[in-house]
């Protein structure tokens, strides 16, 4: 029945395609004609209806060519939606590149630039609007029972409880474990035995399964391989949790060395050349853009700073950055210069600010010097905050996972001090759980999430920034 609704599924997401890329098609060239005064009459159906019809049908079946190329008609059941919507502004981003190339090349571009440029958007958007309106309602459906996927267990091992759990605690991907096959009965499982490892094969004969999880104790790399080729057989899906699982990353990967499978601890997308070129280009062009408008900012604040206590404008310390190298990161001065030798982290009420630092401080414009560590290289816009190397040592020996925030440079701001986690006066665990959350998720669009979510709180004025470290 599982396999009967997703191609069902598959059908429908694919005619809605077709419409949506027809529909998004015309609408685009007559806006286009209708307020830029561009357009080409075989988008418009003007003088030759067989050759616009023809024009909308190639152009649309490329499109769902390149939806398939991109795997978007496969199960996004348990599958974060940014990574569904991504992939498809991907496979449109190409579908532009193409007709960009194909009119280019026939000298007609100059016509069709605003209707291309507006379907490429207009399209986009419709397409992951529907697409996450039908994933709602997929979900809600599957909280009510319906088009559920039947699970099995083969095995059990000291990750079982935690991906019986998982299941359990998110009912909208529509998963039901039917119980355990085990070599022997566990005392205490949470769900129910099924009869030993053997009866694999009968019980497939009997029951509805749809997906196999393997549970691996360590050992028994080898025992399984029998279950293996019956699964094969059966043409039943199946997935290995070794029992190591239970006690590392969630965010464990597969890749391969010279054809031979490697398993990776962690992913991380800005290990990509491509990924870590935009996040350095957008972090240059905006860093030189804010200290262009801020330039008056600047100097108002280096005034307040300068007349109100003695000491230097910019206060510079020693901060740990990526790959655990220490680098020099400006601030205006906030505090009295004879607080600089205390070393602890700041609070919300700090005794050791100036009166001009407490104003500086509560709207984050003592952070504006660090645009120059952002334009060096030491630093990007957004990342994990940097410590002094004292703390660094210091929470690296309590908190296992501290030193997972080095893999990426330091930023201005952070996921973790959108959240609320700023300063001493916070956890250092759930601020390296926002950070190593950040690192492994990362994408273009949570920087600039995270980006609108800082200017949002810094309007607010409600918070102070609490984190030097004098």
């Amino acid at each position: 029945m599982i396999r009967q609704n997703q191609k069902l599924l598959n059908s429908f997401n694919i005619v809605l395609d077709f419409i949506v890329v027809i529909a998004s098609l015309f609408a685009s060239f007559w806006l286009a004609f209708r307020y830029f005064n561009q357009g080409n009459s075989v988008f418009l159906f003007g003088d030759n209806a067989v050759a616009s019809a023809g024009m909308y049908i190639l152009i649309s079946l490329m499109y769902l060519a390149l939806y398939s190329a991109f795997h978007l008609y496969r199960s996004y059941r348990n599958i974060p939606f940014w990574v569904q919507a991504t992939e498809l502004a991907k496979a449109n981003l190409v579908a532009y590149i193409i007709l960009v190339a194909f009119f280019c090349a026939f000298s007609s571009f100059d016509r069709v630039q605003v209707g291309i440029t507006v379907f490429f958007f207009l399209s986009t958007f419709l397409q992951v609007l529907y697409r996450g309106a039908l994933r709602e309602f997929l979900w809600f459906v599957r909280k009510k029972g319906y088009n559920k996927k039947f699970l099995t267990i083969l095995g059990y091992n000291e990750a079982t409880e935690g991906f019986v759990k998982r299941i359990r605690n998110s009912p909208e991907f529509g998963y039901e474990i039917s119980g355990y096959l085990a070599a022997e009965q566990m005392p205490g499982a949470a769900i129910p035995f099924l009869g030993k490892s053997s009866t694999l094969e009968s019980y497939l004969q009997k029951n509805i399964v749809d997906e196999v999880f393997i549970m691996l104790k360590e050992g028994e790399n080898v025992s399984f391989l029998n279950e293996i080729m019956i699964l094969e057989k059966y043409g039943v899906k199946f997935s290995i949790i070794p029992s190591i699982f239970a006690k590392l990353p969630s965010r464990v990967y597969v890749t391969s060395f010279d054809n031979m499978p490697v398993l990776g601890m962690r992913k991380i997308p800005l290990d990509s050349l491509l990924n870590s070129f935009v996040k350095r280009t957008f972090d240059v062009l905006f860093s030189l853009l804010c200290l262009v408008l801020f330039s008056p900012l600047f100097l108002i604040a280096a005034l307040m700073v300068k007349l109100t206590s003695p000491g230097p404008v910019i206060f510079r310390q020693t901060r740990v950055g990526i790959n655990r190298k220490p680098f020099e990161m400006y601030k205006f001065r906030s505090m009295r210069v004879e607080t600089e030798s205390i070393v602890r982290m700041a609070g919300a009420e700090d005794d050791r600010c100036t009166s001009v630092g407490h104003f500086l401080r509560k709207y984050s414009i003592d952070e504006l010097p660090q645009l120059v560590n952002v334009l060096k290289g030491d630093m990007s816009l957004v990342g994990p905050r940097p410590e002094i190397p004292h703390f660094v040592n210091q929470f690296m020996e309590y908190i296992p996972s501290y030193m997972i925030k080095h893999y990426v440079k330091p930023g201005m701001t952070g996921w973790a001090q959108v959240n609320g986690l700023r300063g001493g006066d916070t956890s250092i665990e759930e601020r390296i759980q926002f950070d190593i959350d950040y690192i492994e998720n990362w994408s273009f669009w949570f920087d600039i999430r995270i980006l609108f979510r800082t200017a949002f709180k810094l309007c607010a004025g409600k918070k102070q920034n609490k984190e030097d470290v004098k």
